[in-house]
C-alpha cells in the first residue's frame, strides 16, 4: 500500500460501492450447489445471524480501519471513501 496508494485507494473504492450499493438488503438464499436450500429457509423463516447494523459497521471497521490501510489516512480520496460509508451506515 506504500508504494502503490493509488490502487489501494480503487480497490477501497470498489469494496465501498459494493457495500453501499450492493449489498443490502441482505437476504439467506442458495446458490447453484446449495440448491435445496431455498425451501428450508423460506419454512423456517430464519434470518442473517447479525443485524444489519452489525454487518455495516464491521464492513467498515474490518477493512476501512484496518491499521494496514493507516497510511492512507490523510489521503482525500481515502476520508471520501470513510464519509461515504459513515453515511451509508447511519
Amino acid at each position: 500500500m506504500n508504494k502503490f496508494p493509488e490502487k489501494s485507494i480503487e480497490f477501497l473504492e470498489k469494496y465501498v460501492d459494493t457495500c453501499v450499493e450492493g449489498f443490502f438488503p441482505f437476504e439467506l438464499r442458495g446458490d447453484p450447489f446449495f440448491d435445496l436450500i431455498d425451501p428450508w429457509l423460506k419454512d423456517f423463516d430464519v434470518s442473517a445471524p447479525r443485524s444489519e447494523q452489525v454487518i455495516k459497521n464491521s464492513m467498515m471497521r474490518d477493512v476501512l480501519l484496518n491499521p494496514a490501510f493507516d497510511s492512507l489516512h490523510e489521503l482525500p480520496e481515502y476520508q471520501r471513501l470513510v464519509q461515504k460509508m459513515n453515511r451509508f451506515i447511519e
